[in-house]
């Protein structure tokens, strides 16, 4: 293949990976922290998924036993504000960690480990 052809190319593939880059930084989501949210010292272990429920609760799920300095087996449930939700009752928990969450139409949790 003569060098020309190969500068053109490269030159292509260049300008290309320029305008994609450019794309997805000016289509970037601009990210608000809330300064109300107070997780405290939160998950003792990985957040790996998260579900926000209707009233702005949420499920986070993952590698954890403990949130807050509350037992929480790698599934807890937040307050709106970021503080654990006691009255979410999980049992024992899971014994192993939980790499997805799922909220089905009907409400219901699906647990991926």
């Amino acid at each position: 293949m003569p060098s020309s052809i190969v500068m053109q190319i490269k030159f292509s593939l260049s300008s290309l990976v320029i305008s994609l880059l450019f794309s997805f930084i000016a289509h970037a989501q601009q990210v608000n922290i809330d300064p109300f949210f107070n997780q405290g010292s939160g998950a003792n272990g990985t957040v790996l998924s998260s579900v926000l429920l209707p009233g702005e609760r949420t499920i986070i799920a993952g590698s954890f036993t403990d949130y807050n300095g509350y037992t929480a087996n790698r599934i807890a449930r937040l307050n709106p504000d970021g503080t654990f939700d006691p009255s979410f009752k999980t049992g024992a928990g899971f014994n192993g960690t939980v790499n997805k969450i799922i909220l089905q139409k009907d409400g219901k949790l699906i647990a991926v480990g």
